[in-house]
């Protein structure tokens, strides 16, 4: 499999739970039948009921548009009749939020360039009064929890619950992006909805809680598009086996990660069996502080430093091609990204795709 075309989030049956004591102990067997897939069985598993009401999709496509080669979003709409709205699909929270119309005496006024979601205008909105919130890295959303009918690609789940944020960083500012739908886990945010992959299952518009991505950037992968799969995998987008890492944690998309080596393990860079987490809102790849500083110098970049802002590190354009591949051991198994993978061209500046999150 080659990861840099291929991100398969396989979203097993036994995380539908806010907290970790609502977890029982699952079976002792390696795998656990799930559609057309076999799934690893975790220590962790919940019991997942579909209504199956209807005949249930195999899968479903959705293409993504790309914003500078980084984020990836696609438009949905809430309500009756329909409000459509551009979002990012997340996997941190579980809560899907987009701008609301309507705010407290108190809030700031969102950003007029995006599209706001006005709950007088929609014949089936239902108010929860309940307030939510989500904390980001660059900031905290807030607002209040409604429910309302939401279609992605063609579905429609009734009775969605979503966040109809008063307040925000606006992280989008200048763009066309409005809001987030969340692929995470519930204890991400203050409230207890379910979110709307799961509901999709248990509506019956979809057979299986499963969700994958298929992200390029332009230029590469002969022009073919991003996509995000609901309900499966698309086999156009991959070849080779997929590998399996148990989730070790209940509240996030995290698992164990080997090492980090070049040259076929000639030179490690992180070891000791380090935590990792997926995210889907970034191109970025965050690091500790020390370990992206020594990749760096391994890989002869160039450090810049953006005052009051951020720093970077450069490559010579005629070095890119041969650099060598950054190595992710996972389970006993070796991914491999190459220079065009971790390289990107800002500014006319090829930049550096690992980030440095903290000084430890």
């Amino acid at each position: 499999m080659n990861v840099n075309t291929v991100l398969a989030h396989l979203r097993p049956q036994h995380l539908h739970s806010s907290s970790r004591k609502n977890f029982k102990k699952g079976p002792k067997r390696p795998f656990a039948s799930r559609g057309d897939l076999d799934l690893p069985q975790s220590k962790y598993y919940c019991d997942l009921k579909p209504l199956n009401k209807n005949p249930p999709e195999s899968r479903r496509d959705i293409v993504l548009n790309h914003l500078n080669n980084s984020l990836h979003y696609s438009t949905i709409s809430i309500g009756t009749p329909a409000q459509e709205f551009n979002v990012i699909f997340d996997t941190g929270p579980s809560l899907m939020w987009i701008p609301s119309s309507h705010h407290e005496p108190d809030y700031e006024e969102l950003p007029e360039y995006h599209r706001q979601y006005n709950n007088d205008s929609s014949s089936t909105y239902k108010s929860t009064g309940k307030p939510f919130a989500i904390t980001y890295n660059a900031g905290l959303v807030t607002g209040y929890v409604g429910q309302d009918s939401v279609t992605v690609a063609g579905l429609t789940v009734e009775n969605q619950m979503f966040g109809e944020a008063a307040l925000y960083l606006d992280t989008f500012a200048n763009t066309s992006i409005d809001g987030m739908v969340g692929l995470g886990f519930r204890k991400k945010s203050s409230s207890k909805e379910t979110n709307l992959l799961d509901n999709m299952v248990s509506q019956g518009l979809l057979q299986a809680p499963i969700f994958s991505l298929y992200l390029k950037r332009l230029g590469i992968d002969g022009g073919r598009e991003s996509h995000l799969t609901l309900g499966g995998v698309n086999p156009d987008f991959f070849t080779g086996d997929f590998i399996f890492a148990d989730l070790t944690a209940p509240d996030k998309w995290q698992f164990k990660i080997d090492r980090i080596q070049l040259m076929n393990g000639a030179d490690t860079l992180l070891e000791s069996e380090s935590q990792v987490e997926i995210v889907s809102n970034s191109a970025m790849i965050d690091g500790p502080y020390r370990e992206v500083n020594l990749l760096n110098t391994k890989l002869g970049a160039t450090r810049i430093v953006v005052p009051g802002a951020y720093e970077m590190y450069t490559f010579e354009c005629s070095e890119v091609d041969n650099l060598p591949d950054v190595e992710f051991v996972i389970n006993g198994k070796t991914l491999s990204l190459s220079s065009k993978d971790y390289v990107i061209k800002v500014n006319r500046i090829l930049g550096f795709y690992f980030v440095k999150v903290d000084n430890t």
